[in-house]
């Protein structure tokens, strides 16, 4: 099981499908990594979040984030009021759950983008 996980893993393109599902053991157990001489060079649940963070790059994902706002925006119409509003500064949602390497993110189940309750 575990190996056809792993197969799977690199052509999972939802973030919130890999990290609720597709965490490896070695960065829930959080193992050493060394380099050539043995010396400890970092924590493996770093290079497995570096790596997933990696394949989400803007280019890859913008499609994605372009049709869900579309959807989104299609949705709304029928609202009565409409309106933006921007941030004041830097906004995070959904931080201090438990969840993937307890860092705790809000995602859109189907597409696993970050996204803003409500």
């Amino acid at each position: 099981t575990r190996k056809l996980l792993e197969k799977g893993m690199s052509q999972c393109f939802n973030l919130s499908l890999l990290l609720a599902r597709y965490i490896p053991r070695e960065a829930i157990d959080k193992q050493d990594v060394r380099d050539n001489r043995n010396k400890v060079i970092g924590k493996r649940d770093s290079e497995w979040l570096k790596d997933v963070a990696s394949r989400f790059k803007r280019d890859k994902v913008r499609p994605l984030v372009d049709a869900g706002y579309q959807r989104w925006l299609a949705t709304t119409k029928g609202a009565p009021v409409r309106f933006t509003m921007p941030a004041a500064t830097r906004l995070i949602v959904g931080l201090g759950g438990k969840g993937a390497l307890e860092i705790g993110i809000t995602l859109q189940f189907l597409t696993g983008l970050p996204i803003i309750p409500g």
